[in-house]
């Protein structure tokens, strides 16, 4: 489905065409098998719908929580939808873990179900679409680093997971301890949210980074990095 949906030459109705062909049988389709292409579905089925709205894709300026719909939710929500039996979304103006945190509220915070007190990913929107406020990215991205460093605990959680949404960007991040406690703060993926059919491309590009991302979060849970603490995660430069 991604190649695709990222081939040349594909204008909005090619799209709304190749996001309904079958890729799997009905009948031979397993969500629990199936979860990435179902995320790209509704994901990218979200976009092509909006493009071939009448008012079609967003263009302009709108707020962060509004833009968030189409964008860090829509993905967020969809690509971790496979692992909610361990896995638990809150959003909008939430604490993570209270005390430690200083009660600071975000846009979205990821928990575990075993302990719900325990956040694993900060979400934080700095600006909606059309936002060129780079001192309130910073702001926002200070405010979730140094509360993704109060949670970091070298014996209890050497890991925390943070996504900033600024105007049509998403970032999806690691901040992690690594050997000699040293902290190191990582990129592995960053979506554009699209707004014609060559930035639906161009998304559908990036996710394969995305669900990479995703995945390392995933096995972070389920195999904690004191059992393992070299895992890897590439590093890229430019992260706001």
């Amino acid at each position: 489905m991604l190649t695709r949906l990222s081939e040349d030459n594909l204008d909005a109705r090619d799209l709304g065409e190749v996001i309904r062909q079958e890729i799997i049988p009905p009948k031979d389709f397993r969500f629990m098998r199936h979860y990435d292409l179902r995320s790209i579905e509704k994901i990218a089925g979200h976009w092509i719908d909006l493009l071939l709205s009448p008012f079609g894709l967003p263009q302009g300026k709108s707020g962060e929580r509004t833009s968030a719909i189409d964008g860090a939710i829509l993905i967020l929500n969809n690509i971790f939808l496979r692992f909610n039996d361990f896995l638990a979304w809150e959003w909008i103006e939430i604490c993570a873990e209270g005390n430690a945190t200083k009660n600071h509220k975000f846009d979205g915070v990821l928990t575990t179900r075993v302990n719900p007190k325990k956040s694993i990913m900060l979400v934080e929107f700095a600006g909606g679409f059309g936002c060129s406020n780079k001192a309130k990215l910073k702001d926002d991205t200070l405010k979730a680093y140094r509360n993704a460093l109060r949670l970091l605990d070298p014996q209890q959680n050497q890991a925390v997971f943070v996504v900033l949404s600024w105007g049509r960007e998403v970032h999806f991040e690691t901040l992690k301890i690594i050997d000699n406690n040293q902290i190191v703060r990582t990129q592995q993926a960053k979506i554009i949210i699209p707004c014609s059919p060559e930035g639906i491309k161009a998304a559908m590009l990036e996710m394969e980074k995305v669900f990479g991302w995703r995945d390392t979060v995933v096995k972070y849970v389920k195999e904690p990095m004191t059992d393992s603490p070299n895992v890897e995660v590439p590093k890229t430069p430019n992260t706001p």
